[in-house]
C-alpha cells in the first residue's frame, strides 16, 4: 500500500508540474469563454455606444408616438420619404422609419426601415415592439375597445403539465433537464476517454523506454499499475477543480455584462422577466445536490473502471498505433461509442427498455445514467446501477492486473486476444 501511495504521489507531482497540464487547464476555459462569453461582452459594448437616431417619416396618420429608449431615439419629420433620404447623411441619422399612408394591422409589412449596409447596431426588436404597441392602440381606438377589453384578446395560454399516472403537476424542467442530460453525458464521455488515454500513453511510454523494468525491480507489478491509476485520478480531480474555479470567475464576469447589456433585444421586459422566472423555476425543480453527488460517484467509478482497461491496453503495446489496432482497444472503445450513439435516444425516451438496460450495464452506465438523472430516475435503478458498477470496477481491476503483470514485460511481438485470454486464466 505504501508503494502505491509513493507511485501515485510521484505521478501527481510529475504531471502537475508539466507545462502541458497548465496549458490544458487554462486553454479549455478560454476556448469556452470565446464561444460562450464573448457575445455577452460584445453585446455590452454595443449597447453602451452612442444612442441610435431614427428619423420617422409618418404618412400614416397615426397619432400615437413611438417612444424613445436609452439606446434608440426617434425623431419625427414632416418630410416626404424622398426628402428624408436626401437628408439622411447630412443629419447623421442611423436609419429612416417610413410609416406609409392608410396603415393598419393588415398592412404592417409595408413599414420599412432604411439603413446603410454597414449599420448592424440598430435594435430592430425594440422598434418592432413599439410599432406593435402603436398599432394595437390604434386598433383599440377604431373598435372602441379599452385596454382591458383588448387585453382579453391577447391572453397567453400556459399549459399545466400533469403526470398521467397520478394526475399530479409535473415540474417544468424538461428543457433544462434535456440540456443538462446531454451536457453531463458528453462531459463524462470526454473525461473518461481523455484521461483513460493519458494512462495508456503513459504506460506505453514507460514500457518502450524500459522504465517499467526498473520500477518493477523495486515494486510489485500490481502496485505500479494501481499507483499510476490513482495518481492520475488525483491529477484529474486537481484539474477539474481548477476548471470549475476558472469557470466560476468567467461566469461572474459574464453575468456583469449580461445584466447591463441588452443581449436579448427581441424580448420585452415582461417576457424577459417571465422567461427568467421559468428558467429559475426549472433549475430549482431539479435536485442539484443529488445531481452533483451522483456526478461525483459515477465519475470516480467510471474512471476507475475504464482506467483499468486502458492501463491493461497500454501494457500490451509498444506504441500508440499498436494499441489503437489492438483487439482490446475495440473492446474498450465500443461501449463508450455506444453510449454516445444511444445518448440522444435515451434522452428522448428515458424510460424505454434500452435506456434502462444501458443505465444498468457497467460499461455504459457512467454516461447513460448520468444523462438520465436530471430527467428523473427511480431510486432503485440508481442504487442497482451503482452496485453493478462497483462490481464491474472490482472485476475490471482484477482482470487488468492479470493482463498487466504479464504484458508489461512482453516485447517484440503483437499481443493477440487469445493470448490475453490465456493470461487472464493464468
Amino acid at each position: 500500500m505504501n508503494n502505491i501511495y509513493l507511485i501515485a504521489s510521484r505521478e501527481i507531482e510529475f504531471r502537475v508540474k508539466s507545462a502541458g497540464f497548465w496549458l490544458a487547464t487554462i486553454a479549455l476555459p478560454l476556448v469556452v469563454a470565446i464561444f460562450a462569453i464573448a457575445p455577452s461582452i460584445i453585446g455590452y459594448i454595443s449597447t453602451n455606444q452612442d444612442k441610435q437616431r431614427i428619423l420617422v417619416v409618418n404618412n400614416s396618420g397615426l397619432t400615437e408616438s413611438i417612444q424613445s429608449s436609452d439606446q434608440t431615439e426617434f425623431v419625427y419629420s414632416e418630410q416626404t420619404i424622398d426628402q428624408a433620404k436626401q437628408d439622411f447623411q447630412a443629419r447623421q441619422y442611423d436609419g429612416i422609419l417610413h410609416l406609409p399612408k392608410n396603415l393598419d394591422n393588415d398592412q404592417a409589412e409595408s413599414i420599412a426601415l432604411y439603413t446603410t449596409n454597414n449599420n448592424f447596431q440598430i435594435n430592430t426588436g425594440y422598434i418592432e415592439r413599439e410599432l406593435s404597441r402603436v398599432l394595437r392602440k390604434n386598433t383599440a381606438s377604431e373598435l372602441n375597445l379599452n385596454e382591458s377589453e383588448l387585453a382579453k384578446l391577447d391572453q397567453q395560454i400556459k399549459l399545466t403539465e400533469k403526470n398521467l399516472s397520478d394526475g399530479q403537476k409535473t415540474s417544468n424542467n424538461s428543457g433544462i433537464g434535456l440540456a443538462l442530460g446531454f451536457l453531463l453525458g458528453g462531459v463524462m464521455f470526454a473525461i473518461i476517454f481523455i484521461f483513460g488515454s493519458m494512462i495508456m500513453n503513459g504506460i506505453i511510454e514507460e514500457k518502450s523506454n524500459r522504465i517499467a523494468e526498473i520500477l518493477i525491480s523495486s515494486v510489485k507489478v500490481t502496485d505500479l499499475m494501481f499507483g499510476k491509476i490513482l495518481g492520475l485520478a488525483g491529477v484529474v480531480f486537481i484539474q477539474v477543480a481548477l476548471w470549475i474555479g476558472i469557470f466560476v470567475v468567467l461566469l461572474g464576469v459574464s453575468a456583469i455584462f449580461l445584466t447591463t447589456s441588452n443581449e436579448f433585444p427581441d424580448l420585452n421586459e415582461a417576457q424577459s422577466s417571465e422567461t427568467y422566472i421559468q428558467v429559475s423555476s426549472s433549475i430549482t425543480d431539479l435536485n442539484i445536490g443529488l445531481i452533483i453527488f451522483l456526478s461525483a460517484i459515477y465519475f470516480i467509478l467510471g474512471y476507475l473502471l475504464y482506467s483499468s482497461w486502458f492501463a491493461a491496453l497500454g501494457s500490451t503495446a509498444e506504441n500508440a498505433q499498436e494499441a489503437s489496432n489492438s483487439g482490446l482497444s475495440w473492446f474498450i472503445s465500443l461501449p463508450l461509442s455506444l453510449s454516445m450513439l444511444f445518448l440522444s435516444i435515451v434522452i428522448n425516451d428515458p424510460e424505454s427498455p434500452i435506456s434502462i438496460f444501458l443505465s444498468l450495464f457497467p460499461f455504459t452506465s457512467p454516461v447513460i445514467m448520468l444523462a438520465r438523472v436530471p430527467l428523473g430516475v427511480s431510486w432503485w435503478e440508481i442504487v442497482l446501477s451503482i452496485l453493478l458498477l462497483v462490481v464491474g470496477v472490482v472485476i475490471s481491476a482484477w482482470i487488468a492486473a492479470k493482463i498487466y503483470r504479464v504484458s508489461i514485460l512482453a516485447y517484440g511481438k503483437k499481443v493477440t486476444l487469445p493470448e490475453i485470454w490465456k493470461w487472464i486464466r493464468y
